[in-house]
């Protein structure tokens, strides 16, 4: 069973307080390695936020304060003091990094190559803007954001709808390919997520106009006007998620490289509002992956969004349309929805999100369970907890035995 782990280097920065350069990688890569980690995944941006210096995006060096509101209706709540002094703080942290060791990315694919450990890389195309965090394509072009039925409201989410979001995004990702690292997890998560409005009706979102002009040009039915299927509407919106992941793996197949796509146990991806109260859906797309691993260098991840390993609270807990039930959650219906795993010729990774709170009873949980149930490997979220709280000990609650083989390709 392989064993990959989250690097999120925003979140190594803020805890370290420092530059977090060569030294403080290498001991990170190598207490990792030690630990039974096959890989390691180095996260290039976030929250609108890249730390990647390219061509076409700045980078992070800087938090505007006077930008600290959510504009237009994006928002309900302005941002904290304390979130403020905190983004300002590690704005000025990584201006130092940048001119201390340059190309954190790089350093970190160095350091990974001398200690023998895989590095690959994980991105979020739709996660792409934060309050007061300047350039962001969704504060450059709020009109090619993510809209509601009625025209009214738009999140801050790109819409990948826009072919000019798509090439944005694109021109970066092909920048940042040129660094030597290995695969790519590519997510649909949003820290947007925070400010979906909550008193509109479920399946809100997703109708902007190229969506909703698209959808009539293929089945004569405007869905501003007319009777329509909401399912059908939601499985062609997939299909822009769908064009951007065939060009991220035409991009890996170049590097001679696999995409592992992430996505939730079931037949949609749901985008949901934060602590809603119960099951919400502001708007979905089909996961799709049987198209996604025909193209033959894609794996996928299942369970970023939620815990999918148990359901103390069900169902209160639950996302909408996720296979599950008392006694049997959702990590269970793997042969059910991916087959037997000697047919499958793609990897399936299972994934943690980890609560350091509960690191003792999730970890024997997941590692367990991925093993018994055929899945290929586990990704947990996140190398922080383990440098900075739990230690990289915990890990040995794994079966040591089962040396950690490598995936396919």
């Amino acid at each position: 069973m392989s064993l990959s782990i989250h690097w999120d280097y925003y979140d190594q920065v803020y805890r370290y307080g420092g530059v977090y350069g060569y030294e403080q990688m290498r001991k990170l890569c190598l207490d990792a390695k030690n630990a039974g980690v096959t890989s390691i995944n180095f996260r290039v941006e976030g929250a609108g936020m890249s730390w990647v210096p390219t061509r076409s995006r700045p980078v992070f060096d800087r938090f505007d304060p006077k930008q600290c509101l959510d504009f237009a209706d994006f928002s309900r709540a302005p941002a904290s003091t304390a979130m403020i002094e905190e983004r300002v703080n590690v704005g000025k942290i990584f201006k130092q990094t940048y001119e201390q060791i340059g190309n954190p990315l790089k350093v970190a694919c160095d350091v990974a190559r001398e200690v023998g450990l895989k590095l690959n890389i994980y991105i979020c195309p739709l996660d792409q803007y934060w309050p007061g965090v300047p350039d962001s394509i969704v504060e450059k072009h709020p009109e090619r954001c993510i809209m509601s039925r009625d025209g009214r409201h738009r999140l801050a989410v790109p819409s990948l709808a826009h072919e000019a979001n798509r090439l944005w995004l694109l021109d970066y990702y092909r920048e940042i390919f040129e660094q030597d690292f290995a695969d790519v997890i590519v997510y649909s998560g949003s820290h947007a997520w925070y400010s979906y409005p909550l008193d509109v009706p479920d399946d809100w979102f997703g109708f902007e106009e190229q969506a909703v002009a698209d959808y009539r040009d293929k089945t004569g039915i405007d869905v501003l006007k007319d009777p329509f299927d909401i399912d059908d509407y939601y499985r062609h919106y997939g299909t822009y998620w769908t064009a951007l992941l065939k060009e991220l793996s035409d991009m890996q197949r170049q590097r001679g490289h696999r995409l592992i796509v992430g996505m939730d146990m079931g037949p949609w991806q749901v985008y949901l509002p934060a602590k809603c109260g119960g099951p919400r859906c502001s708007w979905r797309v089909e996961n799709d992956w049987r198209t996604w691993t025909s193209w033959g260098n894609v794996d996928l991840c299942v369970g970023h969004q939620v815990n999918m390993w148990e359901y103390e609270a069900w169902p209160g807990n639950q996302l909408p349309y996720m296979p599950g039930e008392p006694g049997r959650p959702p990590c269970e219906y793997i042969n059910e929805m991916f087959g037997d795993a000697q047919a499958r010729d793609f990897n399936l990774w299972s994934f943690l999100t980890l609560h350091k709170d509960r690191a003792d009873t999730e970890l024997p949980m997941a590692f367990e369970g991925t093993r018994r149930l055929g899945y290929d490997g586990l990704i947990i979220r996140e190398a922080m907890d383990f440098e900075f709280d739990l230690g990289w000990d915990v890990l040995e609650t794994r079966d040591q035995d089962e040396v950690s083989a490598s995936s396919r390709g």
